[in-house]
Parts: structure tokens; sequence; C-alpha cells
């Protein structure tokens, strides 16, 4: 992802995964979800974009 502040050095996919575990965990728990937007620490915005498109993708495919 190229983001500076973070030594994890995780891809889209892995991103998308971890979200979609934390979704299912709260559905599960039935605890009320909501986030927020954040990031922009690369110079190719479209990366940030595709974050949170991944983000919404693993909340929809968990409360669909």
């Amino acid at each position: 992802m190229n983001d500076p502040y973070s030594p994890l050095l995780l891809d889209h996919h892995a991103l998308m995964e971890r979200d979609r575990t934390v979704f299912e965990f709260c559905k599960a728990q039935n605890i009320p979800v909501a986030w927020v937007l954040a990031g922009g620490y690369t110079k190719d915005t479209s990366k940030v974009v595709q974050v949170h498109v991944n983000t919404f993708n693993a909340c929809k495919s968990v409360y669909n």
C-alpha cells in the first residue's frame, strides 16, 4: 500500500480480508458497526479509493 505510517505491508486483498473478518465478528456478536474514511498517505489517490471501496464491498458481503 505504500503507507509510510504503517509497518504492516498489507496489500488490498489482505486489507479487505481483515475488514471482512471484523464485519463477520461484529455480525455474529450483534455489534453495530460504523466506519469512517481514513488514510490518504500515498500520492496515488486511486489506491486510497480502492481501500475504501474494498471496505464497503467487505461490509456488503457480510450484511447483504
